[in-house]
């Protein structure tokens, strides 16, 4: 088999498909959260084991692959914390003690403590169907916090110190308001280059949304996207080219599976087995891979600011509200549900300080 230079580097060569570790799909939980198998002895018993039930709970709710992952860790940090002991044995009170050390001692954020608030009350009410009412723990204070942002030049500073094919991720981050999660999950069939419009499916919350393209990055993502299809059809011809699909959609539609409009715009570079059928996949890039490439962009563009992906989607929303645009069309590009949330971005775009004068000056 021939070796292939793709978009990301060397990605193929030898008899047989190469992955890295990072990039198995091995279920829902990756093999360092599979200790818990080796439940001991207060899990035996004729119920399946405890992380069956949450897996199949999980499957049939439809929860994406980081909710399944952040709930089963707040779960095993609850039972670790109790030394194991099984969830049935313990009751609200226990939730509560665990909840409190969390504010009081881990001195999480009001953000943290809620989800693995949100963890426990689905481990009891829906796999375990146990009663979960009247928790009272110590909450942690929700501080309002304005989010950091860059200026466009900043930005603009940063994007040019990515490299291929993060550039392109970067730009749409900051030019489309991206999350990073849906960058990485992005579709061939779902960028509208025509259109000018991106479709995000499936975002926070479930829901979908249509959100803009910039015209200065489609001659860059064409290319990019050039570089896709010359891996899709190296893919085909060695007998691969499947990808990695939602839901049973691979069943319901097995022929789309190879198809190149359902092939991620920015795929992994090594195949990966799917968990169930055994077969190889091309899945995403992992997250951890932008996430790098971004923070050494930051360093090396000099930003004293506490940033990150995120920043860039910060910046998006404070930029269209600088520019004028509607409150309302701002939180539909963002795909926010409350347009409080969306309101934070009035701070910074510099809304009071653009009408207030400073007596000093």
């Amino acid at each position: 088999m021939s070796r292939v230079i793709g978009v990301w580097g060397d990605v193929g060569g030898g008899g047989q498909p190469s992955f890295a570790r990072s990039e198995l799909i091995t279920g829902y939980l990756n093999p360092d959260e599979r200790r818990i198998e080796n439940e001991p002895p207060s899990y035996s018993g004729a119920e399946p084991r405890l992380q069956t039930l949450y897996r199949n709970r999980c499957r049939q709710r439809g929860f994406s692959h980081r909710t399944v992952k952040t709930y089963w860790h707040w779960i095993r940090q609850y039972l670790k914390y109790f030394n194991f002991k099984h969830p049935r044995a313990l009751n609200e009170r226990d939730v509560e003690a665990f909840l409190s050390h969390l504010a009081e001692h881990r001195l999480v954020s009001k953000a943290t403590q809620n989800i693995a608030f949100n963890a426990l009350r689905f481990l009891y009410l829906e796999v375990l169907l146990l009663p979960f009412d009247n928790v009272q723990a110590i909450r942690v204070k929700r501080e309002a916090r304005v989010p950091e942002v860059f200026t466009h030049e900043e930005a603009l500073r940063v994007i040019s110190y990515l490299q291929g094919p993060y550039q392109v991720m970067g730009k749409l981050m900051y030019g489309s308001g991206l999350r990073l999660s849906e960058v990485y999950r992005l579709r061939i069939k779902d960028v509208d280059i025509q259109a000018g419009q991106i479709v995000i499916r499936a975002g926070k919350g479930e829901v979908d949304r249509i959100t803009l393209l910039p015209q200065s990055v489609i001659p860059a993502l064409q290319e990019h996207l050039a570089k896709i299809q010359a891996l899709h059809d190296h893919d085909i011809a060695q007998g691969f080219g499947k990808v990695s699909m939602p839901n049973a959609l691979a069943r319901k539609y097995p022929t789309e599976q190879r198809s190149l409009h359902w092939q991620f715009v920015f795929p992994a570079t090594r195949l990966a087995r799917e968990p169930v059928s055994g077969e190889w996949v091309r899945h995403h890039i992992h997250e951890t891979s932008i996430q790098k490439s971004v923070r050494k962009a930051i360093r090396l563009a000099c930003i004293g600011k506490r940033s990150s992906s995120h920043t860039f989607r910060h910046s998006f929303a404070t930029r269209l509200i600088q520019r004028g645009v509607d409150i309302s069309t701002v939180q539909k590009l963002l795909g926010h549900k409350d347009i409080r949330t969306t309101q934070i971005y009035l701070h910074t775009a510099g809304g009071i300080t653009n009408i207030v004068k400073s007596p000093l000056d």
